[in-house]
């Protein structure tokens, strides 16, 4: 391991320096408002992008963590409760009778933003609060990588 390298066994995929829920946030805070329907595409790329890194994660904690004789059934659930959630969400558009469409989406928005600084606030999966504590020091101590010619 090189030094200035953070390395506690995880793959890249798992944790990245840029954080995909924050980006992705705020790419949808910036889509509400847009006007132009090119702009409004090409951001809606964007943010799909930035989305794909957590998908990835989020199923390498699914298939890491859960028995191979189990993994059908908890993909299972996943996938139900997935669904469910789009099902509120899409009995919500209702609401574009009450409110601006726009603000709702901002609204949307601004929840997918804050569950992704939650995300910075709280330990991990079976990560006690003191290894947080310890690889945020470390980062903050962590000197740029440099890489040495031989």
């Amino acid at each position: 391991m090189s030094k200035g390298r953070i390395n506690s066994g995880r793959s890249q995929s798992e944790g990245s320096p840029l954080h995909e829920r924050e980006a992705a946030g705020l790419a949808a805070i910036v889509f509400s408002q847009v006007l132009a329907v090119p702009v409004a595409i090409a951001i809606l790329m964007l943010g799909g992008m930035l989305s794909a890194p957590s998908v990835v994660a989020r199923q390498l904690v699914i298939q890491r963590n859960t028995p191979r004789d189990m993994r059908g059934r908890v993909n299972s659930a996943f996938i139900v409760t997935r669904d469910t959630v789009f099902m509120f969400g899409m009995a919500a558009t209702g609401l574009a009778d009450l409110y601006s469409p726009r603000l709702l989406y901002l609204g949307a928005s601004l929840v997918i933003l804050a569950c992704g600084w939650l995300t910075l606030a709280l330990p991990g999966l079976r990560q006690p609060l003191a290894e947080w504590r310890q690889v945020f020091r470390m980062w903050s101590n962590m000197q740029p990588f440099r890489q040495e010619s031989s």
